[in-house]
């Protein structure tokens, strides 16, 4: 029978909003150019907590590519979905991916995401002027590649070209701003092994590592001075899924947890080479990925409140070309990274391979929907 999961959303405020509520409540919050790409786009994972660098659903090829070594870790031979995601306000993305096995251990698969928000927010600088901008928009487009080893093994990579248009054209054309296009990669490992309690009950146990958005430093400004670091994100995965044979049908339950942490400096004020400028701000991408395990100023404590935590639940029943998902998790943050902590919902229906999925999300305190179609 065939299995399919759904695909894709994204959850996030824009950079100027995160920023802005950041600041009121945290002392040393890690900034990125882009914070919505801390985040999946797959519904269904985010209806899982946003775990997604192993797949909670049982022997099903994932349709995010959070993770490029989890579709040749499956047998599947394709995999193609749309997804479409409304938040609050005017704020919506969508996405949608083509992806299909080549040969029996190699896989490749074409991913376009986009991100829209139309809200205009007051932006403040440090000499106190005002001005008004657009929140963030950005488009990728991705090919990934992935390759399997053996039954358990399984490596991916994956490379994706970022536009992001000047939020400032239209509102303030003197300002010394222009587009982002840039690029980044995404590299994935993937394990997989399968244990026979008895004739009925089966378990299946997964981890995943994976390194999302490594690129090159952007920004709107024509000044490399203020170029911040791309949200580069080291991830853990694991899942433990019991199967068990009900009637004609089979019961899945997945328990998953992943921590992850982002490969990019702390801030400081320290400028030992005094040119005005702090010197995390001046440190290349990979300066920036080795500091990042050292660099916290309270030292240990302070580094392990940069790793985020995410837990979650699944329940699948399968009967014939039938299959219904339940499914919940949490993501947690600490107080002084960011302060986002919040818990999902999620529930899909499928038949006959098609599935429709549907996750619920709160987010500082506003309400994300959203649902999506495999095709």
């Amino acid at each position: 029978m065939k299995q399919l999961t759904g695909l894709v959303f994204i959850t996030f405020l824009s950079f100027q909003l995160s920023a802005q509520d950041i600041n009121i409540i945290n002392n040393n919050v890690i900034f990125t150019t882009f914070p919505e790409l801390e985040f999946d786009y797959d519904i269904r994972s985010i209806g899982f907590g946003t775990i997604n660098a192993v797949n909670p659903h049982h022997n099903t090829a994932a349709l995010s590519f959070s993770n490029p070594a989890l579709f040749a870790s499956s047998k599947k031979k394709w995999a193609n979905a749309f997804n479409y995601h409304f938040l609050s306000g005017e704020r919506y993305s969508f996405s949608a991916q083509i992806a299909r096995k080549v040969n029996r251990k190699n896989s490749l698969g074409l991913l376009l995401k986009n991100y829209t928000n139309n809200t205009i927010y007051p932006l403040t600088f440090l000499d106190g002027t005002t001005v008004e901008t657009y929140g963030t928009k950005l488009s990728t487009l991705g090919l990934y590649w992935g390759h399997r080893f053996n039954k358990n093994w399984s490596i991916g990579l994956g490379g994706s070209y970022l536009h992001a248009p000047n939020p400032f054209e239209n509102l303030n054309p003197t300002m010394t701003t222009e587009n982002i296009n840039t690029y980044f990669f995404d590299l994935g490992l993937h394990y997989k092994t399968r244990f026979k309690l008895s004739e009925n009950h089966k378990l299946t146990l997964q981890s995943g590592l994976t390194i999302n958005n490594l690129g090159p430093k952007a920004s709107y400004w024509k000044t490399n001075a203020v170029q911040n670091s791309m949200p580069t994100n080291l991830a853990l995965g694991l899942a433990l899924t019991h199967s068990v044979k009900i009637g004609d049908g089979n019961l899945y339950t997945t328990l998953g947890y992943q921590p992850q942490k982002l490969l990019v400096p702390t801030p400081s004020d320290i400028d030992d080479d005094g040119n005005g400028l702090p010197d995390f701000w001046e440190l290349s991408i990979w300066e920036g990925i080795v500091t990042s395990f050292s660099d916290a100023p309270l030292g240990t404590k302070e580094e392990l409140d940069e790793i985020t935590h995410k837990l979650a639940l699944e329940l699948t029943y399968k009967i014939k070309k039938w299959e219904i998902g339940l499914r919940a998790g949490g993501f947690n943050e600490a107080i002084y990274k960011g302060n986002r902590r919040y818990r999902s919902f999620g529930a899909s229906l499928g038949y006959n391979g098609y599935l429709i999925n549907y996750s619920y999300q709160n987010v500082f305190g506003t309400h994300s929907l959203g649902c999506s179609m495999n095709i």
